[in-house]
């Protein structure tokens, strides 16, 4: 199965299309500097292109994206994915594993801001984005702080060089719990 895996961020798109029967990557893209001076850079099978772009905003650099992922599907360099996996920072204590994406969750999400609020409303707009654009596919989420997810599972190198909580903030686990529930 091909899934189009979205990380969103306030100046940043990235985008991978995985197929998830071999866990690998079969096309990335890149879109920096939303707001600003934009950046593409998109590629497959060791073919990158890189050009500067007029990105405005998030929904505009989603555009982007699909654009240049749908030049590869109609080459036939590429299939088109069967669903959308976002990134989202924190599921809190409700959200364990990839979950299909609905009013409920996109709630949820949104309650859960003040624990991520550099990323959650950049995630949050990504996830309405695609389902404006991609409304016949499945939207999923998949969290950060649920293993194993996703990520855990292409990128296993991330949990061996992430740094460990330090020993002082362990005590006040139980506290987050609790304004969490």
């Amino acid at each position: 199965m091909l899934v189009l895996v979205l990380n969103c961020g306030s100046t940043s798109i990235k985008a991978r299309l995985v197929d998830t029967d071999e866990d690998r990557s079969v096309w990335q893209c890149l879109v920096s500097g939303v707001g600003s001076a934009g950046r593409l850079k998109y590629g497959a099978r060791g073919e990158e292109v890189a050009r500067d772009a007029d990105v405005p905003d998030l929904e505009s650099a989603l555009r982007l994206v699909l654009s240049v992922l749908r030049e590869g599907i109609e080459s036939g360099k590429l299939a088109g994915p069967e669903a959308v996996v976002h990134r989202i920072g924190h599921g809190g204590l409700k959200y364990r594993g990839a979950t299909l994406v609905d009013e409920d969750v996109k709630r949820e999400i949104d309650r859960l801001t003040p624990l991520v609020p550099l990323h959650h409303p950049a995630m949050l707009a990504g996830i309405e984005a695609a389902e404006r654009l991609l409304p016949e596919l499945p939207q999923v989420a998949v969290f950060d702080t649920a293993e194993p997810t996703f990520r855990h599972r292409l990128y296993p190198e991330y949990k061996a060089t992430r740094a460990k909580m330090p020993e002082d903030m362990v005590p006040q686990l139980g506290r987050l719990r609790e304004v969490l529930e």
